[in-house]
């Protein structure tokens, strides 16, 4: 049996010069691994600094005491005593992230104590009654972005590229990159901010549709790929955003629109753009439209659930029971453990669903995001731009990957 030694947190910068907290476990025999988060930042420069020395405070002594002597292999028992701190402290400093990192260096720890890489290990602590064929997920770039409280700002968050299914993890890079190129091109002459969060061009348009235009014009522009046969196209609406006084406002049209009517909306825009994903569609909670908006689209595009599901067990199984999504968003960070995270796949994945592994907020240069990805047999992961050095990592962890299954 190998123990748990040492739990040691301390404050980091990334690659994109990003502060991040690293964690890490040492083992009896001086074996170690880490794992890095970000916090989220609240504008308030000194209740930041309080908040990551508390965070750093609460790893070293209160998470060390309980776990130091634990048994590496038993990383559903660690998570299970992780939680039981998590469920008693003040969530502003043990934050979900806090929690996932702590579970992410011991999974990490337990791979290197058996010698094997992270992906597998988690494959075989996934419990899973069906043998799941490990694969590399297909890449989502979000080049455009909206959503937020920017004058200029589009309506809908992320406006995405999904390559076809069909290519090799590689050729979707290449894919990502080419478009990402052309539409350089086509803003170059445009001031167009660059969103330091979702890491997509922020364009003054006129409507939302105009965005896909752009990007449809982008890859037109490619002679190598086809849209609609290399490439396709999706969107994150998270039209919660954008309900208020529970109607749903968007700049395309001049009055506030009802359920019905934005499930209509996006049936017209669906004849034009032909989307293969469609994310948080609709509020949260009204189940009733969420399931008309799945019948009228799910033969032809993904029904993604992603604030509508919220890393929640719960409601996940109502999202499941409703029938109102054929796909699922899963952000790490946000779910918890690594173990809670292996359980809420196998649940999706009984349910016949696609997994979406998204991550595009987090900034640090933690590549384990492609191992949990390949782990749970995700169908797609959403990560960042090119342009940040932390994704490159994680992008270049995923083509390592690949390169192992080919010889396995």
């Amino acid at each position: 049996m190998t123990k748990i030694k040492s739990i040691h947190a301390e404050d980091t910068l990334s690659r994109d010069d990003v502060r991040e907290i690293k964690v890490a476990v040492m083992l009896d025999n001086y074996r170690e691994s880490k794992a890095c988060f970000s916090l989220d930042a609240n504008n308030n420069p000194q209740q930041d600094e309080q908040d990551l020395k508390k965070t750093i405070d609460n790893i070293n002594d209160m998470v060390a005491l309980k776990l130091i002597g634990m048994d590496i292999e038993n990383l559903p028992k660690i998570d299970n005593v992780i939680l039981e701190i998590y469920n008693t402290q003040s969530k502003s400093v043990f934050t979900a992230k806090a929690i996932h990192a702590v579970s992410m260096a011991a999974a990490k720890a337990g791979a290197k104590n058996s010698l094997l890489p992270l992906y597998l290990y988690l494959m075989h602590l996934e419990e899973s009654e069906d043998e799941q064929m490990l694969k590399i997920p297909v890449p989502i770039f979000n080049f455009i972005s909206g959503g937020n409280d920017d004058v200029r700002s589009l309506d809908f968050s992320e406006f995405l590229v999904v390559p076809a299914s069909s290519k090799r993890y590689l050729e979707s890079l290449q894919i990502g990159e080419l478009v990402f190129k052309s539409l350089q091109k086509l803003i170059e002459l445009k001031y167009l901010k660059l969103d330091d969060y979702n890491d997509g061009y922020l364009p003054d348009l006129p409507t939302n549709k105009d965005a896909f235009s752009l990007i449809q014009q982008a890859i037109l522009n490619i002679s190598s790929i086809k849209l609609g046969f290399d490439v396709f196209l999706g969107l994150d609406s998270k039209a919660s955003n954008f309900f208020i006084d529970k109607k749903y406002s968007i700049k395309d049209l001049p009055n506030p629109l009802s359920a019905k009517q934005l499930v209509e909306y996006y049936k017209d825009l669906n004849k034009d753009v032909r989307m293969l994903y469609l994310e948080d569609a609709l509020e949260n909670d009204d189940w009733g439209e969420w399931r008309a908006c799945f019948e009228k689209f799910c033969d032809t595009t993904l029904i993604v659930g992603g604030d509508l599901v919220s890393n929640r067990l719960e409601r996940l199984k109502m999202a499941i029971d409703k029938k109102v999504i054929n796909a699922v968003a899963i952000n790490p960070e946000k779910i918890g453990t690594v173990t809670d995270l292996l359980v809420f796949a196998r649940i999706a994945r009984k349910a016949n669903l696609k997994i979406i592994i998204s991550d595009k907020a987090d900034k640090t240069d933690d590549d384990s995001i492609a191992d949990l990805s390949t782990a749970v047999s995700a169908d797609y992961v959403k990560l960042g731009s090119f342009l940040k050095k932390g994704n490159i990592v994680k992008y270049n962890r995923f083509l390592q990957i690949d390169n192992h299954l080919k010889i396995l």
